[in-house]
């Protein structure tokens, strides 16, 4: 059996669209959380969902729309270290 170590390498060598069904199909195993429960995911509030599938469908129908994982680093990287913030670098 692989380690979790070794399946998250394995997932990640699949195209974008086989990795976006795995990642959907984890999130729908994992339990339901009452409101009892400190803390709900995100992924069974229904306007958090709806937003999910809209950004799916809008990677399926253009799929050159999207940003690579490095760029969006890059440009959080940037805009953290931008002295218009106010904080200290």
């Amino acid at each position: 059996m692989l380690t979790t170590d070794e399946l998250v390498d394995q997932a990640l060598k699949l195209p974008e669209k086989e990795r976006s069904r795995l990642v959907e199909a984890l999130l729908e195993s994992l339990p339901d959380y009452s409101d009892e429960d400190e803390f709900e995911l995100p992924h069974h509030d229904p306007a958090f969902r709806a937003e999910l599938l809209r950004r799916s469908q809008e990677i399926e129908d253009d799929p050159t729309c999207t940003v690579s994982w490095e760029e969006v680093l890059k440009e959080a990287r940037l805009e953290l270290d931008s002295p218009e913030d106010g904080r200290c670098p």
